[in-house]
C-alpha cells in the first residue's frame, strides 16, 4: 500500500514544508552570528503556531504567550546548539516551545499546591 502524504492546510504541500524547514535552518545559522533579523524571520514564520502548541499544553493564552517568549530567548541564546545533522529545525524549535510550556505548567501546579 502506497502512503499518500498528508497535506497541512497551513503549508499546502510537502514541498512548502521542506522549503520552510530550509528557511528555518538558514535562519538559525544566522542567529549564531547575532543576526537579529533571522530571529525576527523565525518569529514571523512560527510564533502563531508556537502559541497554538503551548496553548494546547497550558490551556491559557497568557501562559502560552509567556512560553513562546521564553522559547525565543532560548532560541536566540542556544542557536549554536542546533545541529541540522541531528534533526530538523522545525523539530528543534518546537521541542524548545514544548519544554518551555511544560516548565511553566509544572511551576503553575507547584504554585497552586503551595497556596
Amino acid at each position: 500500500m502506497t502512503q499518500v502524504p498528508v497535506l497541512d492546510a497551513r503549508t499546502d504541500s510537502p514541498l512548502l514544508d521542506h522549503a520552510r524547514g530550509a528557511q528555518l535552518t538558514a535562519a538559525l545559522t544566522r542567529c549564531t552570528v547575532g543576526d537579529r533579523s533571522a530571529l525576527q524571520m523565525i518569529y514571523d514564520s512560527e510564533s502563531a503556531r508556537m502559541v497554538g502548541v503551548a496553548r494546547r499544553i497550558l490551556m491559557r493564552q497568557d501562559l502560552a504567550e509567556e512560553a513562546v517568549h521564553d522559547a525565543f530567548v532560548r532560541i536566540w541564546r542556544g542557536a549554536g546548539g542546533f545541529d541540522p545533522h541531528r534533526g530538523s529545525a522545525i523539530g528543534w524549535l518546537y521541542a524548545i516551545v514544548r519544554n518551555c510550556a511544560l516548565t511553566i505548567h509544572r511551576n503553575e501546579h507547584r504554585y497552586d499546591h503551595n497556596s
